[in-house]
């Protein structure tokens, strides 16, 4: 795949109600398991991500993207988008809580989170989590400290919670995008008031 330098202001949280064929993103690398209850189909779909999760007949998909012509094909699915920066706390249906949040860091001060992000990734088999990263092949393999353009994609399970991390690399602009989502079903003390999404601070 071509590396194409998205600015990192365009990438967007959506999110989908209902199974996609995750097919119709371009995947470079993926693995489904199951943890925390719930079944999940991860995917790189090469500077972005996209994360399937099924409970029983639901089915909600994260996907972490700058604007994409499959998550237009899927936009009768849409729950909703959100830019970067804030973070989002929901319900997607009865009984199961969803929390995101990201932020932005300068690549000069990231090349230590980044090299421990990439341990996880690669251990995350060992300990039946989902590990995937993918380099552009182009600029070769990451070194210690490397600031390359790359995406990685780390998903683990803790106390009953699901729980989803990434980093977008973004070499042009000198910043890396890190991004936390948390899944829990039987959520307590829910915030819902008039509908199914309750932004965090409102």
């Amino acid at each position: 795949m071509e590396y194409k330098d998205e600015r990192s202001e365009d990438l967007r949280l959506r999110l989908f109600q209902g199974a996609l064929e995750l097919t119709a993103f371009p995947v470079v690398a993926r693995a489904v398991t199951r943890m925390a209850g719930l079944e999940v189909d991860a995917c790189i779909i090469g500077a972005s991500h996209a994360v399937q999760i099924r409970a029983g007949e639901r089915t909600l998909t994260e996907v972490l993207a700058c604007r994409t012509e499959a998550a237009e094909l899927f936009a009768d699915r849409l729950a909703g988008s959100w830019g970067l920066g804030g973070s989002v706390s929901l319900e997607p249906w009865p009984g199961l809580g969803y929390w995101f949040e990201s932020e932005l860091l300068p690549l000069a001060d990231s090349g230590a989170l980044i090299e421990d992000f990439r341990r996880s990734v690669r251990a995350a088999a060992l300990v039946g989590e989902i590990g995937l990263s993918f380099l552009f092949p182009s600029l070769g393999p990451p070194q210690p400290g490397s600031l390359s353009p790359e995406t990685l994609l780390y998903v683990s399970a803790l106390e009953g919670e699901l729980g989803i991390r990434s980093v977008h690399v973004y070499p042009g602009e000198g910043l890396a995008v890190l991004s936390r989502s948390r899944l829990a079903l039987d959520r307590q003390n829910s915030r819902l008031r008039d509908g199914w999404l309750v932004e965090v601070g409102s």
